[in-house]
Formats: C-alpha cells, sequence, structure tokens
C-alpha cells in the first residue's frame, strides 16, 4: 500500500482577492503588476517545500469584479517569467478554454514546460 501525501500550493494573487487589501499599511499597492513581488511570493513558496505555484486568471471584468482585476499579469506570462527565477516549485494557471483553440492553449503549457 502507497503512502498517501498531501500535496500544497500557493496562490499567488496580486494585492488580494477582495476590494480593500490593497488599503492595508503594508500592502503593495502594485502588488498586481510588480514582478518583484510575484518573484518573492514564488521563490517563499518553493522555499517552504511547497509543490507549486498558481496564479488564477478571468475572462472578462465587470462592475463587482475586485479592483485589482483591472490590472494584473496574464497567468502564463508571470509564470514563464518565474521559470526562471525558481527551480523546485510547480508552475500552475488556469486558461480560459471558450475562446482559445485547443491547439493554442496546448502549446502555451507546452511552452511553459519546456521554458520550466
Amino acid at each position: 500500500m502507497s503512502k498517501r501525501q498531501i500535496h500544497l500550493g500557493a496562490m499567488i494573487h496580486g494585492v488580494g482577492h477582495g476590494w480593500g487589501e490593497w488599503r492595508h499599511p503594508q500592502a503593495l499597492a502594485d502588488a498586481s503588476v510588480n514582478f518583484g513581488y510575484y518573484k518573492q511570493q514564488a521563490q517563499l513558496a518553493e522555499a517552504a517545500k511547497f509543490d507549486f505555484a498558481f496564479i488564477a486568471d478571468s475572462l472578462h471584468i465587470h462592475a463587482r469584479s475586485s479592483p485589482h482585476y483591472l490590472n494584473r499579469f496574464e497567468p502564463l506570462t508571470i509564470l514563464s517569467a518565474l521559470a526562471a527565477v525558481t527551480s523546485h516549485i510547480g508552475l500552475v494557471a488556469t486558461v480560459t478554454v471558450s475562446y482559445t483553440e485547443p491547439f493554442q492553449v496546448a502549446r502555451q503549457f507546452a511552452s511553459l514546460d519546456l521554458i520550466s
């Protein structure tokens, strides 16, 4: 019988998922578009032996969207950049497949795989 293991992932989400996190005195107001912040978070997760770092995508924004959705990195682009500054952590993203051809999604993830 094999041993069961838990896999831990870190969701890197810029300034947070809500409306007011950017207002905290210690928050980086530009975290959603700050590569240094993403790099630091990914390297911290890697040092803590997390299995993966996760970047979520969204299809659209609307009046009830969290404010940081207005300006944030595209997941596969930022993960490709993080691949250059990490070496032992998985890189995970969501991609909206409703508006992207399957070949393109496969190509994007294959590129990330080869880069990392």
